[in-house]
């Protein structure tokens, strides 16, 4: 995205990996504490934000169905 000018989705798309990597790296870690659990699902529902919206700037980018 960095290349194509878009700022905004490449420092998303970084920032999405860096809090799932670091998400689950503390769940990795064997704590079953309430707040790691927690904190992994959120981080979860960020990944499947960023999927979804590479998702519908791919599918935007189509010219034609095929």
């Amino acid at each position: 995205f960095s290349s194509e000018g878009r700022t905004a989705r490449a420092w998303f798309s970084r920032a999405t990996g860096v809090l799932f990597l670091a998400g689950f790296a503390g769940l990795a870690s064997g704590s079953s504490s309430p707040a790691v659990v927690i904190a992994f699902w959120a981080v979860l529902l960020v990944a499947w934000a960023w999927l979804a919206s590479v998702a519908v700037h791919l599918y935007r980018r189509t010219s034609e169905p095929a």
